[in-house]
């Protein structure tokens, strides 16, 4: 026997090698002739096959037989004697000769699929050896995946305390033997890498909920309608690395009589995975988090760290094992890319943000031959960093007369910048406040001389009264951050408006004899109307400027929930497909349309009037019937929200957030998804607490006070619970909004129940109509 003609010099010797094997088997039959010529014998020849690596024997018997029981050659003292045997029909005669005491080659012709050996009178008594081949009846094997062509272990799922065992993929096996043969008995067995054939999962602990029904070896049926032989193998999950991934061996075995084929072939077998990554919020600190959008600046570090496990395995502990010293790489928007270091069960780099400012992305990649990939994208808001040094004044107090103007001149410095250069500053980038009321940019000019920026303050033109002011310079530019827990500089100056009195010439020049009269005219005309003027400024500003401050600033929270509540459909769609693959109805009001929704895709892109003009990833906004639409876009996904008024930009940047938030949880779906949304359905209430979260949709859901300690706000609350619901449990916003008819006082209600939310003291009770 040879097999890929390497000759096989042990009866129990191995098959080593994966893939197709050509298996030669050389037969042998010895003949024996005597003096007397009486040539009726029946012979048996023996071949023995090691098929399994488990050495498992397989016998085939020939049995050989002369054609004529006798002959007699007692008349002829020369004649040619012939002697023909019969043998099976797969035996092949180009290949057959005949051997005499092992060293005479006599001539052997197939006549009639039987071999003819002429002898000559002088053979008396010897051995006769035939050599014929008989072919292999098996030279291909195909199999066909029911995971698009991918061989995956089954997989474990934890529910509750219990485990749940699913089935990996079905291997629909078959093979079409040579001369279409149709009988006989097959056999198809799959080896792990271990080279065993694992066996059947029995006596499980209570705790696993998983039957295992099928076999690693398996008997054929032929199937008459496309003549071959075919089974199904399904691989199970693993328990204790019973099914390990890698490269198993599939073994195919036919018998009919003297009739034999096998053949192997290697499947790579692959195990579900999972991967949990965290990031520092901070590079500075310890505080790690797994879904936020962090912010840092450029030239810093962030560092990750991953687990990944192997869902196919279940340790008799009752956890999945840690994969380890696999190959785990990073690449960023800003085109670097690295490797993670292993080391004490997880994974580990410090990636460098030598990034320009705006949204970047990290995407880390896990990428294994045997096990499933897996992929997470961090996002992160760069930002340059930006320093501020005052100039003029040296001190942050001015004084100025009312007919003035005061300058303000300063340097900004972009810290980021190897140079350390300056930054320009322009009307947009800057805020001017007096006690907190901001000043039009009519009444000051901003100057870029060299390094230096100046704003002039045109006092005069304010027309303000002399006195004591705060003015606040705030700075706030694109693309930059002063430090971790401000977006901008802020810099107060304490301002000191200088009246300036009019010359009074009738008045007498003071003299020794007539002080006192020029103290009480001075007292009269200069000194009373400033102080008159100073309290009625006090008097306008706190009870006039700061109340009407206060009423615009409830009013404002009122409209702000008015907006909200005009929020009636969230749709986030998978924006390769356009297919929608989670939608949240809000108020009973606005239930599924399928023909609104099919009709708002259609349109989108013709139809739409766009309100505002952004680019990718930014908010956009599309009016379509009764709707403001607003949407956000990552790579893979797009959110839409359906309101009835147009919402505020705080909401807006609420709106991009989420998107960003649902791209870096459900990056790894998006890749090849079929458009089943069955896939999201176990991150439904993950995604809803979200929404809620961001869009303050809390408030369109029944509520209830959980204070722990009674506040003045509590307190206030309660009693206009009492007012217009008279009731302590759970109540709707809007109905105890609708019963109030001053706006203040609807916005005042909301601004104490949003405190409320922020500190964790409201219960609330999530409806959704879907």
């Amino acid at each position: 026997m040879q097999v890929n003609r390497v000759k096989v010099s042990t009866l129990n010797s191995p098959i080593t090698n994966s893939g197709l094997q050509v298996i030669t088997v050389n037969t042998s039959i010895i003949l024996e002739l005597n003096n007397g010529y009486f040539f009726y014998r029946e012979f048996e020849a023996i071949s023995q096959y090691s098929v399994t690596n488990n050495s498992e024997n397989r016998e085939i018997n020939w049995k050989v037989f002369w054609k004529l029981p006798s002959a007699n050659a007692s008349p002829y003292l020369q004649f040619r004697r012939v002697v023909e045997v019969f043998v099976q029909k797969d035996w092949v005669s180009s290949d057959a000769y005949t051997i005499m005491n092992n060293s005479l080659h006599l001539t052997s012709q197939k006549v009639n699929n039987n071999y003819r050996i002429w002898l000559n009178n002088t053979m008396s008594a010897a051995n006769f050896t035939l050599f014929t081949v008989s072919p292999n009846y098996i030279n291909n094997i195909t199999i066909i995946s029911s995971d698009q062509n991918e061989v995956n272990l089954g997989y474990w799922e934890k529910v509750d305390e219990f485990f749940y065992g699913y089935e990996g993929s079905k291997l629909n096996i078959s093979t079409i033997l040579l001369n279409n043969e149709s009988t006989g008995i097959i056999n198809f067995t799959l080896f792990n890498t271990k080279g065993e054939i694992s066996p059947i999962k029995e006596n499980l602990s209570s705790l696993i909920k998983y039957l295992d029904n099928s076999s690693y070896s398996k008997f054929g049926v032929f199937n008459v309608f496309n003549n071959q032989f075919y089974t199904n193998i399904t691989l199970d999950p693993s328990f204790e690395n019973s099914d390990c991934p890698g490269e198993w061996t599939l073994f195919v075995y036919w018998k009919n009589g003297t009739e034999v084929g096998f053949l192997t072939r290697s499947i790579i077998v692959k195990a579900y995975t999972k991967m949990e990554s965290v990031w520092k919020v901070k590079s500075s600190s310890e505080n790690w988090t797994n879904d936020s959008v962090v912010e840092q600046f450029s030239g810093e570090v962030l560092s990750i760290k991953c687990w990944i496990y192997s869902l196919s395995n279940l340790n008799s502990s009752f956890t999945f094992p840690y994969i380890k010293n696999e190959k785990v790489i990073f690449s960023t928007s800003w085109m670097t890319e690295g490797a993670f270091i292993y080391s004490n069960d997880y994974y580990f780099a410090n990636v460098s943000l030598e990034a320009p400012a705006g949204i970047q992305s990290i995407d880390v990649n896990f990428n294994s031959m045997y096990f499933h990939n897996q992929s997470k994208s961090i996002y992160l808001r760069i930002f340059y960093k930006m320093s501020f040094s005052l100039i003029s004044p040296q001190e942050n107090q001015i004084n100025v007369n009312q007919d003035l103007v005061t300058n303000i001149t300063f340097k900004v410095t972009n810290e980021t910048n190897i140079n350390k250069n300056t930054i320009p500053i322009f009307n947009d980038d800057v805020v001017l406040k007096m006690n907190e009321i901001t000043v039009l940019t009519e009444y000051y000019t901003i100057v870029n001389t060299g390094e230096n920026t100046t704003i002039s303050l045109n006092i005069s033109k304010l027309g303000i009264q002399a006195g004591n002011f705060t003015l606040n310079l705030e700075i706030n530019k694109e693309s930059f951050k002063f430090n971790d827990s401000s977006l901008g500089i802020i810099f107060s100056f304490k301002l000191i408006v200088n009246s300036v009195s009019p010359t009074t010439p009738h008045l007498p020049k003071p003299d020794g004899r007539n002080q006192f009269l020029f103290l009480e005219r001075m007292l009269i005309f200069v000194i009373l109307p400033i102080l008159t003027a100073s309290i009625s400024f006090l008097v306008f500003y706190f009870f006039v400027v700061r109340r009407k401050k206060v009423r615009e600033f409830y009013i404002s929270t009122y409209n702000d929930y008015l907006k909200i509540n005009s929020i009636k459909k969230i749709i986030f769609v998978h924006q390769e497909t356009s297919i929608s693959i989670f939608e949240l109805n809000l108020g009973s009001d606005f239930q599924r349309d399928s023909s609104l929704i099919s009709g708002f895709f259609q349109a989108i892109s013709t139809i739409g009037n766009e309100l505002t003009e952004k680019g990718s990833g930014d908010i956009r906004k599309i009016q379509y019937q009764n709707f403001v639409v607003t949407s956000a876009r990552t790579d893979h996904y797009v959110i839409y929200v359906f309101s009835e008024n147009d919402i505020t930009s705080d909401i807006d940047l609420s709106i991009q957030s989420i998107i960003l938030w649902f791209e870096a949880n459900f990056h790894s779906y998006a890749e090849g998804w079929n458009g089943d949304p069955s896939v999201f359905n176990g991150k439904r209430e993950e995604i809803m607490e979200k929404c809620t979260s961001f869009l303050y949709l809390w408030m369109k859901h029944p509520i209830k006070l959980n204070v722990p300690k009674r506040t003045k706000k509590s307190k206030y609350i309660e009693k206009q619970l009492r007012k217009y619901l008279e009731t302590d449990n759970f109540f709707f916003i809007e109905e105890l909004v609708s019963k109030i008819e001053n706006d203040v006082e609807k916005g005042k209600i909301l601004f104490y129940l949003k405190s409320f939310y922020d500190l964790g003291y409201l219960e609330i009770k999530k409806e959704y109509n879907n």
